[in-house]
């Protein structure tokens, strides 16, 4: 892992990516062996041996990460979860941090300040959301994403969805939060912001900013975090950590 550091400025979001596919068996055997009792027994509940070895994979990465900001050893990293099931570290100096993966992917978001949202989903997979529009877009988003052509429509609504579930993954409510009541609101062509429905009505407007994530052609990926993080810094890792 020679392109990692683990400092980390107050104003800096750090995210890491990395292949999947690319894990040898001893490595994952190794991960597995540092994961906690509850997590190997989530791994031994999957049904196939990708989806085992990718979640094996994802959390034994994490534990490194966390290891590597905290300096305790990964299989001493304690995480608790939130009402929801976001994972924390009970650890002293660990960042908030969050994790995402999808096809042969993984995503880490790490901040000192800000609790932080990440989501990637497979663009090729685009067609199978655009049944959820109806139900997952505000007004306002239809008719954005509806003015796009055919072959961009459900490029865009994916779009909108992983900037939203990067949203409610930030604040700790996943997908129990209803999407239809988040709305985003692009500043640019890959910065954006989250206004909560559901908090206009009581005059509570907490904005939470996204960035999106350049991290290959047949991904989607977006981050989302509170100022004042604002500096991106994305490193794109094919090897996994030592």
């Amino acid at each position: 892992m020679e392109s990692f550091r683990s400092d980390l400025s107050s104003s800096e979001i750090f995210v890491w990516m990395i292949d999947l596919s690319e894990i040898s068996c001893a490595k994952l055997a190794r991960f597995y062996n540092i994961l906690s009792q509850d997590e190997q027994q989530r791994a031994d509940s999957y049904r196939t041996s990708q989806l085992r070895n990718n979640y094996v994979a994802a959390r034994g990465h994490l534990r490194s990460l966390l290891a590597s900001f905290t300096g305790i050893r990964p299989n001493e990293i304690e995480l608790t979860y939130g009402p929801y099931g976001k994972p924390r570290s009970k650890d002293q100096g660990s960042p908030y941090f969050n994790v995402s993966h999808a096809g042969d992917r993984a995503l880490f978001a790490f901040s000192r300040e800000t609790e932080v949202g990440i989501d990637i989903e497979v663009s090729s997979h685009s067609g199978d959301f655009l049944a959820l529009e109806s139900l997952c877009l505000t007004e306002a988003e239809r008719k954005r994403v509806g003015g796009f052509g055919s072959d961009r429509r459900g490029r865009e609504f994916l779009r909108t969805w992983t900037r939203k579930e990067a949203y409610v993954k930030a604040i700790g409510h996943g997908l129990s939060c209803p999407f239809e009541k988040v709305e985003i609101i692009p500043t640019t062509e890959k910065c954006w912001y989250s206004r909560d429905l559901r908090r206009v009505q009581d005059a509570i407007d907490e904005r939470w900013h996204g960035t999106d994530l350049d991290v290959c052609s047949s991904y989607i990926a977006a981050v989302a975090y509170q100022p004042p993080a604002s500096r991106i810094r994305l490193t794109l890792e094919s090897t996994s950590v030592r």
